[in-house]
C-alpha cells in the first residue's frame, strides 16, 4: 500500500498524459526523442549542487543514484545502460545519457533531488530505426531492425 504525501501548495498537473502531483518545485521537460539502437540525453539541471540524486523509471526502477558526486551504476537495474556527467555535478547538471536504445525504453523517467524538494519529469519517445537494402535494379526491401533479419 502506497501512501501519498500531500506537500503544502502541491496540486495535480498533467506531464504528457500522465497525471502527477506537482509542487512548484516539480519540472515536467516535456520528451526527448530517441531512435532505436542509439542513445537519448535526458536532462535534469538544478539550481546547485547536490548530495543525492535518483533516477527512476515509472516502475521505479533504479536508472542511476548518484550520493556525494559519486555515480553508483552497481544498483542500476539490468535492462539500462546508462553514464552521467560527473563533471558536472558541482554545476548542478545530473543529466543522465541511456545507450543502446529499444522501443520499449520509451516511457516516462524521474529525476528527484530530495533535498531540495525537485524532481523533473522526462517523458522519453523511441522509433524504430529502418534500414533500405537495393536487391536489384527494381527491388527495395525494408528491415526492421526490431523485426526482421535482412
Amino acid at each position: 500500500v502506497r501512501s501519498l504525501l500531500l506537500v503544502p501548495q502541491s496540486f495535480w498537473c498533467c506531464c504528457g498524459l500522465r497525471l502527477i502531483l506537482c509542487s512548484p518545485s516539480v519540472i515536467c521537460q516535456g520528451f526527448v526523442p530517441g531512435l532505436v539502437g542509439k542513445r537519448a540525453l535526458l536532462p535534469c539541471y538544478s539550481d546547485s549542487a547536490a548530495d543525492n540524486v535518483f533516477w527512476r523509471d515509472k516502475d521505479n526502477n533504479n536508472l542511476l543514484d548518484i550520493n556525494k558526486d559519486t555515480p553508483n551504476p552497481k544498483l542500476q537495474h539490468q535492462k539500462y545502460k546508462v553514464t552521467s556527467f560527473p563533471g558536472e555535478y558541482k554545476n548542478g547538471n545530473f543529466s543522465i545519457k541511456i545507450s543502446k536504445l529499444r522501443l520499449d525504453d520509451a516511457d516516462f523517467y524521474e529525476c528527484n533531488i530530495p533535498k531540495q524538494h525537485f524532481v523533473v519529469s522526462v517523458q522519453l519517445k523511441v522509433t524504430g530505426w529502418f534500414i533500405f537494402i537495393e536487391v536489384s535494379r527494381f527491388v527495395l526491401i525494408l528491415c526492421h531492425m526490431l523485426k526482421y533479419s535482412c
